[in-house]
């Protein structure tokens, strides 16, 4: 007969437990499914055996006792109750790499080796449950390395780290290189590009786990100044003399070159260059030919720079 479902006061709830977890020294009794715990930990599974779990038993007068803060241990009991099998075969991030610039042919993984290569942070839609905080998610990866979770629990963890790359970039960017997980790694660079690097402290700078983390951000920032002037230099607004106003266009042409100048050298990583260009368009309204040659250019300067890499694996390789 199945057991009644059981809840404590972290919150953590199993429907239909078959084994019981004390926590030392707190006390706190957790009723939980053994095949959930064996299945996500390969600590459970030595200690348990993997092959003597009865789903349909009653087992709640098994009890081990484990020293663990119940708090911590009732968010990572419910990971290891939820249903994971239904996102252990998507990629933890879009693969959408063919908007960005290739460089000298595919990008190399700065880490060295082949994967695919993601420009922003954008994670499968599906039922996403509720984010877990940074400073607690670093807690859960420590207690997964100690139970040595299986692939789909890790997958979850990082799923929740990429999730938390908007509000906290540069601890995910830092924490994420230091474990090797590079594509999170990636993704939170291009969350670091407003912030200029000579700003951060160094208690800041050395919380990265070495050099190369550091360096992958510099050239990041100084490719995107880069490719981005580039882009604006030499874009015209009646390039070949297509359509060119030939009332206005001399004039047209000089208010663009001026405005170019201008916007260059105040273009930093994150600059968006085609919105910079837009504050022209109020000024050839009483013409509709220099209007529309206004227009043209900055969609195609928006989609030129659009393609400019924004994050760490997308740098050329020769960089």
């Amino acid at each position: 007969m199945a057991s009644a479902p059981s809840s404590n006061a972290t919150g953590f709830h199993c429907p239909n437990p078959n084994f019981t977890i004390k926590l030392v020294p707190s006390g706190e009794i957790f009723r939980v499914r053994k095949y959930r715990l064996t299945s996500g930990s390969n600590v459970f599974a030595d200690m348990f055996g993997v092959c003597d779990d009865n789903d349909d038993g009653d087992g709640l007068e098994q009890e081990v006792e484990i020293h663990e803060s119940p708090q911590l241990f009732g968010i990572f009991l419910r990971i290891l109750h939820d249903d994971v099998e239904g996102i252990k075969d998507e990629p933890l991030v879009e693969d959408i790499a063919d908007t960005e610039e290739q460089g000298e042919g595919s990008p190399e993984d700065v880490f060295g080796e082949a994967r695919p290569t993601i420009p922003t942070t954008k994670v499968p839609e599906r039922n996403l449950p509720p984010l877990i905080p940074y400073p607690i998610l670093r807690r859960l990866f420590d207690l997964g390395d100690k139970y040595n979770v299986s692939p789909p629990i890790s997958k979850v963890l990082e799923s929740h780290l990429l999730r938390n790359t908007p509000d906290h970039p540069w601890e995910v960017y830092t924490y994420a290189w230091s474990i090797g997980l590079q594509t999170v790694a990636a993704q939170a660079s291009a969350h670091l590009l407003s912030k200029p690097m000579h700003k951060y402290t160094m208690e800041e700078i050395s919380q990265l786990p070495s050099l190369e983390a550091y360096h992958r951000l510099v050239l990041l920032h100084a490719y995107r100044v880069q490719r981005l002037q580039e882009l604006l230099k030499t874009e015209e607004i009646f390039p070949h003399g297509y359509q060119k106003c030939l009332k206005h266009g001399d004039q047209t042409q000089q208010l663009w070159a001026s405005r170019k100048m201008h916007a260059s050298f105040a273009i930093k990583p994150d600059t968006d260059v085609a919105a910079e260009m837009a504050l022209l368009k109020g000024s050839f309204a009483a013409c509709k030919s220099c209007d529309a040659g206004c227009e043209r250019a900055i969609a195609m300067l928006k989609y030129k720079c659009s393609k400019v890499p924004r994050t760490i694996d997308r740098l050329p390789k020769s960089m």
